[in-house]
This record gives C-alpha cells, structure tokens and sequence, in this order.
C-alpha cells in the first residue's frame, strides 16, 4: 500500500501565531525545540477561547463539507499529519452527533488506571503548598527525598497554577467518574481491548522485577457511534513516572469530555477540525495534569474515530468493483506527541500503516517529545493526524516498548532484509532512508502478527503483539534471570556448571535481543456500539 504523508515542517517561529486565551486554567505552552527534528522553539495554544472552539457566527450549513462524491474527497491511503498551525489541511467532514454518557463503557489499564490519581490529587496539592512554603523561607531548599521535586519557588507556583485546572475538572466529573469507577466491570466492549505488561528480567537476588511499577498506561471510552482512546508512556521508571502517564489521559480525557458537552450546547454540528481543536486543547489539558499531579513526563498518543454523516450513495456503490462490497466510512482524528504510535489496521486489504510518524534518528533513547516534566514540554514533534476508516478496522495505540520491538535493528535484522540494500550495518544508512525502512517494516511485522489471528478482534490483536514482543526478548531476559540465580546460588553450584552457565549467559548478552520495557497495545475497533447501554449519539 501507497504510503502518503502531508507534512510540513515547522522552520522558523515566525511561521506560527499564538492566540492568548482569558479563560480561566488557559495557558501557552513554550518550548526549546532542537534536535533530531530540525525544528525551532515553538509553542501550542490552549485552543480554549471561545472564537477558536466555538464559532457562533459561523453558519455550519454553508461549511464546504466534503462528500464522497468531491473530487477532493481524501483517498483512504493518504495519511495526513500535520502540525498545529497547517491544522487545515485535514480533510473537512462532517461527523455524526457525538456524546458522552456516564454509562459508556470503559477499557483502562494497567490495574485501575488514571482512577488512581482520584485519592492522591489532593496528598499532592498538600505536597505543593508544604513545597511553597519551604522556598518562600529558603530559595535555595531542595527536597532531598525528592530528587525530581521542583526546583524553584517559580516552578511550584506554575504547578499549583495547573492545579486550578485539575481541581476545575474533577469537580465537574468527579461523580461520574466514581460511577464508572464502580460500575466499568459490568460492561464488555467488544471494540476495546488494552493490554499492558513489562518484559523486564526478575531479579532472584533482590526478589524482585526490574521497573516496577508499570509506567504505561491507557484508555478508551467507546459510545454508540465513536471512540475515544489513547496510550500514554511515562518516561523512566517509579511511581513518578506511571502518574505521569495516568496524569496526561486523566486530563486528556476530562478535556474531551467537557468540551464535548459545551460543544454540544452551541451547535449539533461536529466536523473533523471541531474534534482536531478539541483534541489539541486537551492535549494542552494533559500537560497541565501532567505537570501539576508529578514531576516525571510522558509520551501521548490518542484521538476520536467516529462515523461520518456523507456515506457513499446507492449510485456511488454501482461504480465501484462488485468485488468490493463498501463499508461505511469512519474517520479518526488524534494527536500525538513523543514515541507512542497508532497503527490503522484495514479489514478489507488485510494491511497495516502507520498514522503517526516515528522519527528514531536520534536512537531509541530519544523520544522526540513529552509532556509535564520541571519545565516546559518537548512539542518537537506534536502532530495532528488524520485518516478515513472503514467499518470493521482496528487502530492500535502502542508505547515505544511494542514498536521498538518491531524494528530491524533491535531485533538484529540487517538492512538488506529490510528492503535495504548495499548497506551491512544500520549504522551506515543514511537516517531519512533508515527512518522510511523501519516504518515500512514494523507496519511488515505486524501484518504478518495479525496475519496469523484466525479470530480477529481488538482483543485478540493485542493479545497477539504483546505475545510476540514479550517472546522476541525471551532469550535476553532469560539470560539476566539465569544470571541472577547463578549469582543466588554461587555457592552451591560446582564450579564447572558456573563456567557453562556464564558462558551461555555471556555469548546471549555480547549481542541481545529485543529491548527491555514496558509494553502496551490498545486496540480499538470502527464500529456502532453492541453494549446494553443507552446510546449517546
């Protein structure tokens, strides 16, 4: 399949306006941006001014909806992703009705998800208050216990700032949430399946696994004819960093759904750049979650798929192949920002490309972008991404710690069998031309996981890809498992079986497999609701 991206890079600052917002918990987020993605400093709106969100004057009947029928009509191959100020060249169309109801199912995860944030909001903003207490006494207090804490009494104050936000949406949603909280078990989506675990290696010494606990995190909240969801990945390891995770859905999240119902009050009309505002508002949201709930960062990746109203006609399906009977037409909107990745899976062509775009110039250690942390975000790399999508497609949101099992270089297969050729080492190939390789291979692998489902489903997709990652890094972890038993058991193993063991466990370590992490999927499926719920749309 033809892999079309509209992408227009960011050169100078001078090419992006910012629009200062009066709303109360708005903000503009600012940051250094240089690296592997060329860019200059930029920044991102709030997105939370009335005149952006909600135009009154504008008269949505004479909005150029594009139809099916439109010469301009995007084909279901091109993959736009954009930044922010090129946000116009998602394709406008019109969506059904959309809304949120306290009983739309719920997929979260790991364990109880962002609901763990729910009893620690206010153990922190007690945390932050003690904090501007102890700089407003000393300037130069350090939290020892604390080696990630704030800094300064300006970095508190910002975070007790973005407390405002926080503490203005939970306490619009904090009973529902409770609800679903409560009642999110009695529901079964088939749309939605997340799935997250860890590949790293137990330590028989310590009795323990290395990067507990897990710093991925997801969600999904499937209503009757839209989606949404997203994967979030908290970078380094700790309680920090999983509340980072948590945080940013957590806020992504409440920001959909407050949006929506306010939406919702001004005009029954909802069309691809009123979701793509409303998803680059709440990505602002999750920052500011992110930075006033912790002190670690995250990568984001999420969105909205939902119907499209203008479905190909009666006479429009004549002219295409009898072989190819159509599916209705779904679109997906979302953001990302950082390492964390959406793939669209197509039900009818059997293929898998990816939305975002993943940008491994600078080594898998560079995540090209986060949000929260001491200061401002790393937005090198925060896209607006757009595709069409069928009925009966899949969208997988996965961490770093899925994809990076699925590149070449990590898993040891030289370029010449990645469709690279005249080059025996990855180190050699030019990065653009790497960049292109990987992307096409990765998408490779996980047509040929998918491939081998016989049942396809959300579930049985991710329960497919965490399979094959957490088997690609089985003999790296055995390795280091085997290791720390030799290492238990020193003194009762012979001296000879000490010299097998640390020459097996040596020759797998001298050039691993696989890369150790936290691994999440989250797949979501484009389709009308099949839960016993009242339906909200």
């Amino acid at each position: 399949m033809s892999r079309k991206f509209y992408h227009r890079a960011l050169t100078n600052e001078s090419d992006f306006a910012i629009e200062d917002s009066k709303e109360e918990g708005s903000s503009i987020i600012g940051a250094a941006a240089k690296g592997v993605y060329g860019l200059a400093s930029r920044k991102l709106s709030n997105f939370s001014s009335e005149s952006k969100l909600f135009s009154s004057n504008t008269n949505v009947l004479e909005l150029a909806f594009l139809k099916p029928t439109s010469e301009l009509y995007p084909k279901y191959e091109h993959i736009v992703s954009v930044q922010e100020h090129h946000m116009e060249t998602i394709p406008l169309l019109q969506t059904v009705p959309i809304g949120i109801s306290a009983q739309d199912s719920l997929e979260i995860g790991p364990d109880e998800g962002f609901f763990e944030l729910l009893d620690y909001v206010e153990t922190r903003r007690a945390y932050l208050r003690s904090l501007q207490k102890q700089f407003e006494k000393n300037p130069n207090f350090q939290d020892e216990e604390n080696p990630k804490a704030p800094a300064s009494l300006e970095e508190v104050k910002l975070k007790l700032h973005f407390f405002r936000t926080v503490k203005r949406d939970l306490k619009k949603l904090t009973p529902s949430l409770h609800l679903q909280r409560n009642s999110r078990v009695s529901f079964s989506d088939s749309r939605l399946f997340g799935k997250t675990l860890d590949t790293y290696a137990f330590d028989f010494v310590k009795n323990e696994r290395a990067g507990q606990p897990n710093a991925d995190g997801f969600y999904a909240e499937g209503c009757s004819k839209f989606v949404c969801f997203a994967v979030a990945d908290g970078i380094g390891w700790g309680v920090g960093s999983r509340r980072a995770s948590q945080s940013a859905l957590l806020g992504f999240m409440s920001c959909i759904r407050l949006a929506i119902v306010k939406y919702n009050l001004r005009t029954q009309f909802w069309d691809t750049h009123s979701i793509a505002r409303v998803c680059l508002k709440a990505i602002t949201n999750a920052h500011e979650f992110t930075s006033a709930l912790c002190d670690a960062k995250t990568t984001f990746a999420g969105g909205v798929i939902v119907e499209l109203v203008h479905q190909e006609s009666v006479d429009d399906k004549k002219k295409k192949s009898a072989k190819r009977p159509k599916r209705k037409r779904w679109a997906f909107v979302g953001v990302s920002v950082g390492d964390s990745l959406i793939y669209r899976y197509s039900a009818e062509s059997k293929t898998v490309v990816e939305v975002t775009q993943c940008d491994r110039s600078g080594g898998i250690r560079d995540a090209g972008g986060f949000l929260g942390g001491p200061g401002a975000p790393d937005l090198r790399n925060l896209q607006v991404h757009f595709c069409l999508i069928d009925e009966g497609d899949l969208l997988l949101a996965v961490s770093d710690g899925v994809h990076d099992n699925l590149d070449p270089e990590v898993l040891h297969v030289p370029p010449i069998q990645a469709g690279i050729r005249d080059f025996v080492n990855w180190g050699d190939v030019e990065p653009v031309l790497k960049n292109v390789a990987k992307a096409q291979y990765k998408e490779t692998q996980l047509r040929q996981i998918i491939a081998k489902i016989q049942d396809i489903s959300p579930q049985s997709v991710s329960t497919a890809v965490m399979q094959f990652v957490f088997d690609s890094t089985a003999d790296h972890r055995n390795a280091y498992e085997s290791g720390s038993q030799l290492q238990l058991n020193w003194a009762s193993t012979t001296e000879e079986d000490r010299a097998r063991i640390s020459a097996t466990i040596a020759e797998t370590l001298r050039s691993p497999v696989g890369k150790f992490d936290h691994v999440t999927c989250l797949c979501v499926q484009a389709t009308r609701s099949n839960v016993a719920f009242p339906q909200s749309g």
